[in-house]
């Protein structure tokens, strides 16, 4: 399966790709049932506490999702359009404005002021703070039995789950914006001018999944740059890779 590099190219996009990670830790630590699944997820959700904790996310998201909104709705009457998948879509985007708009922010706090959580979230920085000596309560969560670690999980994940919903859409939505196109970098080196009136959100790089090279990529809304780099050692630093890279690239503008 081919690999996908992603870079935001503003704040906005970074918190989301960020929230997603997070939220996929925690998934992890659901469906597998070791005690190293279990703590990533714990990572996870302190991750995820940690920033939703800033008031203005709540308002963030709905705005995004009310501009998003006005942005399909215009595309209506565009000939090219499917209507009823545009439909299905502003179908989800109203639904999720409407559960974003019931999560109140007194629940947020209720839910990060976790006594448990709330001590790990003090320790978890600390390397090999898992450990029975450092921690003996996560350490003693961490053994018990998998329903255990899952209901807890659950519980944790539930008063977020608005968000991370509304997270899942409007990154579906921006990937979905653009369909890759096949490009060349030149000596391993990619540069690309963007359209400052239609800025791009999100530059999405994808490789074959046997490919020996990985992009350093650098962007803002007026200039893209990728660097295509080669591990030969993994005693040694990357060194860039000069060698002609044919790449698929998709600029996300939604």
């Amino acid at each position: 399966m081919p690999i996908c590099y992603e870079h935001p190219l503003n704040e906005r996009i970074r918190l989301l790709l960020r929230l997603e990670m997070f939220f996929q830790q925690v998934h992890q630590g659901l469906v597998e049932s070791s005690e190293w699944s279990s703590l990533l997820a714990v990572q996870g959700i302190l991750g995820i506490f940690g920033l939703t904790s800033r008031a203005e996310l709540k308002a963030e998201l709905l705005k995004e999702l009310e501009r998003y909104a006005q942005s399909l709705s215009r595309l209506r009457q565009t000939p090219a359009v499917d209507v009823t998948i545009l439909d299905a879509v502003l179908a989800d985007i109203s639904r999720m404005t409407q559960h974003l708009q019931s999560l109140s922010n007194q629940t947020l706090r209720q839910a990060r002021k976790n006594e448990f959580l709330d001590a790990l979230s003090r320790r978890i920085p600390v390397q090999g703070s898992a450990s029975a000596f450092d921690s003996p309560a996560l350490y003693h969560w961490l053994h018990q039995e998998r329903a255990v670690r899952v209901e807890c999980l659950e519980q944790w994940l539930q008063p977020v789950q608005p968000i991370r919903d509304a997270v899942k859409l409007l990154l579906g939505i921006i990937r979905d914006s653009a369909v890759p196109d096949e490009v060349v970098a030149q000596q391993g080196l990619f540069q690309k001018t963007l359209d400052i009136t239609v800025p791009s959100q999100l530059v999405r790089i994808i490789l074959p999944d046997d490919t020996s090279v990985f992009p350093e990529t650098s962007g803002s809304k007026h200039r893209l740059s990728v660097r295509f780099m080669e591990q030969r050692d993994y005693k040694e630093r990357p060194r860039h890779c000069s060698d002609k890279i044919v790449f698929q690239l998709a600029c996300c503008v939604f």
